[in-house]
């Protein structure tokens, strides 16, 4: 079975148990078809993977984080309290939700697909717009 095969196969849920696959040592394979192979339980050679930036899609958990390149030497304590920290700041959260409605079923898909970026984005915007009028309304 060629590579293209086995991408096929596994996409229509078949097992690959059993079957050689063609070309795994000669051809260069994409990242991703390389992760869809190896979770399908084919080991696909490390130098025949190939990485391309254009084709790697966005991941809001990874892209979004502002990594940095200073290392930071924590205890075991250290990293427990920070991450109690981390998990108080979440339960100080109130999640809600809001309706919106729109004409464009593209715009539907964008809003589905980047909802966590734009909730990032817009609970600070919602926040600035709740004190501003609540100061307009003292005066």
């Amino acid at each position: 079975m060629k590579i293209d095969q086995a991408l096929e196969a596994i996409k229509n849920g078949q097992r690959l148990e059993g079957v050689t696959i063609e070309g795994l040592e000669q051809a260069p394979i994409s990242v991703r078809d390389a992760l869809t192979l190896s979770r399908a339980g084919v080991v696909v050679p490390e130098q025949h993977i190939y990485y391309n930036d254009a084709e790697i899609e966005y991941d809001e958990d990874i892209d979004d984080v502002a990594w940095s390149e200073e290392y930071i030497d924590m205890t075991m304590e250290e990293k427990a309290a920070y991450i109690e920290q981390q998990e108080a700041a979440l339960k100080n959260t109130i999640p809600t939700s809001i309706s919106l409605s729109v004409r464009d079923a593209a715009v539907a898909q964008w809003l589905h697909t980047n909802r966590n970026r734009l909730s990032k984005v817009l609970e600070p915007l919602i926040t600035n717009l709740y004190e501003a009028e609540r100061q307009w309304m003292e005066k």
